[in-house]
């Protein structure tokens, strides 16, 4: 009797061990943006958009995880997954598009696909790949492969024409990988460039920190300090939810109205557009604190807040936004308690 409980004991051991391999490999898999080795897909959801993006569910022993893919030149890759024990998220991670997309570098190119070109201005310059607006509609912007054997020397602010075979994928940023050819028609361009896409490839958000000074039944106010070259920009309408079910956006109020006002210290908050023969001075540009002061206050609809949680976010207007995401509780009295700032 006593050697058969051992014998179970040992059994439900081994299976506790083995159960946790399992974990721990789909653990450590997506923390690399792998696809999980032991949970299986459930089913997908393909969202239509033109960078092949979907969702695919996966369900293991006891965890789920959810994962977000977009499609490249090489294959469908990993930019976000999440991995849930019990259903407890134990693992959040995320990455740029514009990460996935440098990556993929791995292309044969052949001097054969010239029966398409695209006008640009080169932004960046990569080890193996270009980014670049269009100079027809300059809020496309675009990461191109350098052709192998390529000996051109590329440089920021090159005005360039793009031989390629007229694929491009449609990713954010779009994707030109079949080049034949790059040409440079001028060393630097006479085209302003949009400081919303300089953001997006000169700034980082880490360099944002948010402090929250008030919050209370009358509003919310917030310091955003910036140390980024040419700061964020915000956009003064918002989303507001109460347990996850709308409340009201500006422009469409219903049961908390809410207005507000954003004051920044940026010099430069009015330029539109820089001249590529700037771009250098802007990479090198010394960073400075910008501060931004963000107030909103909350209308009159209900007398006091209900009972729940509320999730409250400020947009960015650049490309690739973020949001400044305010999470508070609110008891059966109406009082408000901070729960967590997150950018």
């Amino acid at each position: 009797m006593k050697k058969r409980v051992i014998i179970i004991i040992l059994i439900i051991v081994l299976l506790i061990i083995l159960w946790l391999g399992m974990v721990f490999t789909d653990y450590f898999r997506c923390s690399n943006f792998e696809e999980p080795l032991f949970a299986k897909a459930t089913f997908s959801t393909d969202f239509g958009y033109g960078d092949g993006r979907k969702n695919l569910e996966y369900k293991g022993l006891g965890y789920n995880i959810s994962t977000y893919k977009i499609q490249t030149a090489e294959s469908d890759k990993l930019i976000s997954v999440h991995m849930y024990i019990f259903n407890k998220e134990i693992l959040s991670k995320d990455r740029e598009i514009r990460d996935v997309i440098i990556d993929n570098v791995n292309v044969e190119n052949s001097i054969n696909n010239m029966t398409e070109t695209k006008e640009a201005v080169i932004i960046e310059v990569n080890n193996t790949t270009l980014s670049v607006i269009d100079i027809e509609n300059k809020e496309d912007i675009y990461v191109v492969t350098i052709p192998k054997g390529e000996n051109l020397k590329f440089k920021q602010g090159q005005e360039i024409l793009i031989h390629y075979n007229g694929n491009i994928i449609y990713t954010f940023p779009r994707q030109i990988v079949n080049v034949g050819k790059i040409e440079i028609i001028k060393e630097i361009s006479d085209i302003g460039i949009p400081t919303g896409v300089l953001r997006y490839f000169y700034n980082e958000k880490e360099k944002v920190n948010v402090t929250i000074d008030a919050l209370n039944d009358i509003g919310i106010v917030m310091t955003v300090t910036d140390t980024n070259k040419i700061p964020y920009e915000y956009d003064k309408s918002v989303n507001f939810f109460h347990d996850f079910e709308y409340t009201g956006k500006i422009m469409e109020p219903q049961n908390i109205q809410v207005s507000g006002y954003i004051i920044s210290s940026n010099d430069n908050e009015n330029v539109e557009e820089i001249k590529a023969e700037e771009l250098e001075e802007i990479k090198n540009k010394e960073e400075k604190e910008t501060i931004t002061k963000i107030v909103y206050t909350w209308g009159k609809g209900e007398e006091k807040f209900r009972k729940g949680t509320y999730d409250f976010s400020v947009n960015t207007t650049n490309l690739g936004k973020f949001s400044i995401r305010v999470i508070f509780q609110v008891d059966e009295n109406g009082n408000i308690e901070l729960e967590s700032v997150n950018i």
